[in-house]
């Protein structure tokens, strides 16, 4: 456990993720090692798997504070981003659509003989 705060201190998220990880199979009810796991999956951006982490915490200890705190946080982010995905989705339609209204105004009529 102490070399996985080692690690995610020194941003080694992947290998911190492992120490956690055989502190949890060592521990299958340690739930520090559930949320500092979670933490480090936030970190790498895995965040389906960091909110998994931070709900086994809370299956074990419904009274953590943190895992709480920290499973809404990347609720939120990750609410954030799809948000922010839609809008740049939208923002791409709308300028495809106008480059296309642009294309057809700029085609001269053919005359018919």
């Amino acid at each position: 456990m102490k070399r996985g705060y080692a690690r995610h201190f020194l941003k080694d998220y992947q290998a911190a993720i492992k120490d956690y990880t055989q502190a949890i199979q060592i521990a299958p009810k340690n739930v520090t090692a559930y949320i500092k796991r979670g933490d480090a999956q936030y970190s790498l951006k895995k965040y389906q798997a960091a909110i998994d982490d931070y709900t086994k915490a809370i299956r074990l200890s419904p009274d953590s504070v943190d895992a709480y705190k920290n499973r809404g946080f990347v609720y939120e982010k990750n609410l954030q981003n799809k948000q922010e995905d839609k809008k740049q989705r939208a923002t791409d339609k709308y300028k495809k659509t106008i480059y296309k209204i642009q294309k057809l105004q700029q085609r001269k009529p053919q005359s018919s003989n």
